[in-house]
């Protein structure tokens, strides 16, 4: 069976990453042109739960430059939690103590071959629908919208 699904699927690969963790990704071939998303899931700083990481890259593992932003954003979050709160505030009262209430749960490329990234923050109560989601260039909040 293990056979089968990597013909389907491809061959399951893990690199180590000394700041996102153990990322992985199904590899099918090692033509460097053909690209892959690689996944990792680690917590960061005080977030209360995991973050998951999705970034670009081919056979060999997540491009140089998604690794950059990933460390970027890791570096710059008390920053973009700055921001985000700027932001939301200008808008609405409904979020007033979301930092404790919500997580980064999320950290993906927004447009393929660019250095947008989305962003997620997801409640910590399972029964919450609540959330904020941002796309995050060169150190700015571009978007950003919530429910």
């Amino acid at each position: 069976m293990k056979k089968i699904v990597e013909y389907i699927f491809g061959k399951k690969l893990h690199i180590r990453d000394e700041r996102i963790g153990s990322l992985s990704a199904r590899i099918r071939s090692k033509d460097p042109s053909k690209e892959y998303t690689w996944s990792s899931e680690t917590t960061i700083l005080n977030q209360s739960r995991k973050t998951v990481f999705l970034l670009n890259g081919n056979h060999n593992g997540p491009f140089e430059s998604q690794l950059r932003l990933a460390y970027r954003i890791i570096d710059e979050f008390d920053s973009i939690i700055k921001q985000t709160d700027i932001e939301i505030r200008k808008k609405t009262n409904e979020f007033g103590n979301w930092k404790n209430e919500l997580y980064l749960s999320a950290i993906m490329p927004n447009i393929h071959q660019t250095n947008e990234f989305e962003l997620v923050f997801d409640s910590t109560n399972s029964e919450s629908t609540r959330n904020i989601g941002m796309i995050w260039a060169d150190g700015t909040i571009k978007e950003i919208g919530w429910q």
